[in-house]
């Protein structure tokens, strides 16, 4: 979806080879096959023909659940590495690839069109200096477990209107502020790379 492109869609780590391995050429071309469109489309939804259907005209569809009480999305998570591996799939093939409009993805892209305007961007995975590291987790560490346990204070016993301007005070001696400032400096480095 538009709100989580650089998340999930790329990741890194996804591929190691260590020194144990004893044919490096081998394992690449075997790597290599995860990025093409056949391969990269039976990662996400399962195998031609269990799970997805060749049609005569080169086009591609789901198969239907045999259990009408099963979702396209169970069948393709049971039956596939999803997100948790490596896959390419082109423009050209996304368009042959039918989805049915009543389950699945084929579902969740009509939603999308419907709130697309309603849709914000995730923060994207950035990168820290080695030396504001440990800076940012020790910030983040107490900064999430006041936040989180003020949360369950306001949810049980109430009273978020008396309490915000000392939750905000402590925020702020807490160091929100520098932790803001840090990942700013993350993102702006973030965003930088990525206008090259």
């Amino acid at each position: 979806m538009e709100s989580d492109r650089s998340f999930l869609d790329m990741s890194g780590y996804e591929l190691c080879v260590t020194t144990n391995c004893e044919n490096v050429e081998l394992l690449l071309k075997w790597a290599d096959e995860f990025y093409t469109d056949l391969v990269g489309v039976q990662t996400y939804y399962g195998s031609i023909p269990d799970q997805i259907k060749e049609n005569e005209d080169g086009t591609y569809e789901l198969v239907p659940p045999s259990d009408k009480d099963i979702s396209y999305d169970y069948v393709a998570w049971s039956n596939s590495l999803r997100d948790f591996g490596p896959k390419y799939v082109s423009q050209a093939f996304q368009d042959a690839f039918i989805l049915p409009a009543d389950g699945g993805d084929g579902e969740k892209l009509q939603m999308e069109s419907l709130y697309k305007d309603c849709v914000m961007s995730n923060f994207p995975v950035v990168q820290y200096k080695a030396e504001d590291i440990s800076r940012r987790g020790m910030y983040s560490t107490n900064i999430n477990s006041y936040v989180e346990s003020q949360y369950a204070h306001w949810v049980v016993d109430g009273g978020v209107e008396e309490e915000w301007d000392a939750y905000l005070a402590t925020l702020e001696e807490m160091g929100v502020q520098d932790m803001l400032e840090l990942t700013l400096e993350a993102y702006d480095y973030y965003v930088q790379q990525r206008s090259k």
